[in-house]
């Protein structure tokens, strides 16, 4: 998916409407009348806390009063509507860049004064530019390769991460010794040797996070839909359990995101839970998932842009069998199983769950 041009957005006539109302309530955020400037503690008490909106101008805080707060979140709504810019950045960076904007122009010289028009596309400019390409990677437990080094779901692969992997962090010129002391260190313990699942996501920082996340979910989702589905008869067995856990990408454990451009690397942690057993994948399973189990058109499902009703359909059915296997209590898994079913009947459909219990 390519970046539009902001004259484009702006020239866009399904776009008009909320332009003409954004350009009203700039006129009326941009005044200074609609700013509280504290003076003193006192002062801070009554306009609000550091959590209420608000722009430093020449080391003083500014904050929007009441109404101004409710026109500068309109007005955010708004912009982030528009689909060509929430496809590719989080409200946190619209927001953020809104802000900039009206600091801007409070503080321009009168006689360097621009349009509303130009105004909202260097808004958008700079929100665009914080898009960028990124790769992020994470560690899977519940699974083991076998005789295969990687293979592909959709847009995720997942392989063994081996000393061949490290270079692919370091950044040039490695300021301060990061890579050595940072990185290395980082890799050693929690993705040597392990198997890793990778995705790219083309965003700013947060929005290519999250649909990274949302890539890998469905990916991670077919293997647990895979196992539930080709170990049917032993799903109650003591050691192929309902509770068998793959992954859980809420609970990643370790994660780190690269910027493509200039290798700049970010190490994170969060909490996770350990599987008690690993789901083996071998050449010949990945030959059957693509033979008789559709991957190759799954594949295709999950990397396409627009999708119909019945391919939503299809991978919310994945999704939520694979949360049923992965779900530790039963009863819950119960539940998310019966969900997958209800999902596949068309949703303009009467009384889903009679129909379910009628076998229809």
């Amino acid at each position: 998916m390519n970046i539009i041009k902001s004259s484009e957005i702006i020239s866009d006539g399904n776009n008009s409407k909320s332009i003409r109302i954004m350009c009203n309530l700039w006129s009326q955020i941009v005044l200074k009348r609609n700013f509280d400037i504290p003076r003193s503690f006192e002062d801070y008490k009554k306009f609000g806390s550091f959590t209420t909106p608000h722009i430093d101008i020449n080391g003083e805080e500014w904050f929007f009063n009441n109404k101004s707060q409710l026109k500068l979140r309109h007005f955010v709504d708004l912009l982030y509507s528009i689909p060509e810019i929430c496809c590719f950045v989080s409200y946190n960076c619209v927001w953020k860049n809104v802000k900039e904007g009206i600091k801007d122009t409070i503080t321009s010289n009168e006689e360097k004064q621009i349009s509303f028009q130009q105004r909202l596309e260097l808004i958008i400019n700079k929100i665009f530019s914080e898009v960028q390409s990124y790769e992020f990677y994470w560690v899977v437990e519940g699974i083991n390769l076998m005789d295969i080094s990687e293979f592909t779901i959709g847009d995720s692969t997942f392989f063994l991460f081996k000393d061949e992997h490290y270079n692919s962090f370091k950044n040039e010129p490695d300021v301060n010794n990061f890579y050595c002391k940072a990185v290395v260190p980082f890799l050693d313990k929690n993705f040597a040797n392990k198997v890793v699942v990778r995705c790219r996501a083309l965003g700013e920082k947060d929005h290519a996070e999250v649909l990274a996340r949302e890539k890998v979910e469905e990916s991670i989702n077919f293997i647990r839909f895979m196992f539930c589905y080709i170990n049917a008869k032993n799903i109650f067995n003591s050691k192929w359990r309902v509770y068998y856990d793959v992954m859980k990408i809420q609970e990643s454990g370790c994660f780190i995101n690269r910027k493509i451009d200039d290798n700049n690397t970010t190490l994170a942690y969060s909490s996770t839970r350990s599987s008690h057993y690993n789901f083996p994948i071998s050449k010949e399973t990945v030959s059957i998932w693509e033979t008789c189990y559709f991957l190759d058109d799954l594949s295709a499902i999950m990397q396409a842009n627009n999708r119909t009703e019945y391919e939503d359909a299809i991978l919310t059915a994945i999704h939520w069998i694979g949360e049923a296997q992965h779900e530790w209590v039963a009863d819950v898994a119960f539940w998310k199983y019966w969900t997958a079913i209800e999902s596949l009947i068309p949703p303009n459909k009467n009384k889903v769950t009679e129909a379910l219990e009628k076998k229809i």
